[in-house]
């Protein structure tokens, strides 16, 4: 299995299609050439300041075989998986950019995507994920697409909230214990889901703050990713485009 998806990787990247026209044989070019594809359980790609993690951190029957990423750019970029129905996530690829700036000195920061998936036999979910330090004292994620029930785990505190542009029909709040401590976990689902979009982070990151929600008052790293449950076959996610940015007070920031 490995050397058949392997070469499928290689195909992908850079074979030639042959097209007959008219009696002629056209030779073009894959409408997808990846700088970078690996099966590796935490497979990455670093440009700048963003880095696109494989993270398959739930499946440990079988991680190094069941998902490639494949990366066009920094900001196009997919992955190809044959998750098994374990009963819970396991994978979470996604970009990650790490401003690691007080929430007081933040001036933005948020993202504009678009992605595509399956057209069926998957259960997946399209989040931000933003945390407040390396280990999740605080992380809030923030839903765009799924089909894992509406709906998350804890209590729900807050519903119909419009932060900046967008409204979101359910604010869940719960809590887990780590090694490192109690971590905060906040879920915020939109009214109606979608593939593409732009989400204000600092707003929300503000309306948690302003809430009193918050345990700790930093704006560590977001991320925006594809939190995978199983798929049945192999089955392709894309992230057909990512802009994400962020700035500070000070004059630090970065933009992918």
């Amino acid at each position: 299995m490995y050397c058949t998806r392997r070469h499928i990787a290689v195909l992908n990247s850079m074979a030639l299609v042959a097209i007959t026209l008219g009696g002629l044989v056209i030779a073009t070019s894959s409408a997808r050439a990846y700088v970078y594809s690996s099966e590796a359980q935490y497979a990455s790609y670093t440009s700048g300041a963003w880095t696109i993690y494989n993270n398959v951190w739930g499946n440990t029957s079988d991680p190094n075989t069941s998902q490639w990423l494949n990366v066009t750019s920094i900001t196009d970029w997919n992955v190809e998986c044959d998750q098994p129905n374990t009963g819970g996530v396991n994978a979470y690829p996604n970009i990650t950019v790490t401003p690691n700036t007080e929430l007081s000195s933040m001036k933005s920061a948020g993202a504009t995507f678009s992605v595509s998936n399956p057209s069926s036999g998957y259960k997946a979910s399209w989040f931000f994920d933003v945390y407040s330090n390396n280990w999740g004292e605080d992380q809030l994620q923030v839903y765009e697409n799924w089909n894992t029930g509406t709906g998350g785990w804890g209590s729900e505190i807050a519903s119909n909230v419009t932060i900046g542009d967008s409204t979101y029909s359910q604010i869940w709040q719960a809590s887990y214990s780590s090694s490192s401590g109690t971590c905060n976990v906040l879920m915020f689902f939109r009214n109606s889901q979608r593939t593409s979009g732009t989400e204000n982070l600092l707003a929300i990151e503000n309306w948690a703050k302003s809430d009193g929600v918050l345990k700790n008052d930093n704006f560590y790293s977001m991320s925006f990713g594809n939190e995978i449950w199983y798929t049945t076959g192999w089955q392709y996610f894309y992230c057909n485009s990512y802009a994400g940015s962020w700035a500070n007070t000070s004059g630090g920031g970065s933009s992918n």
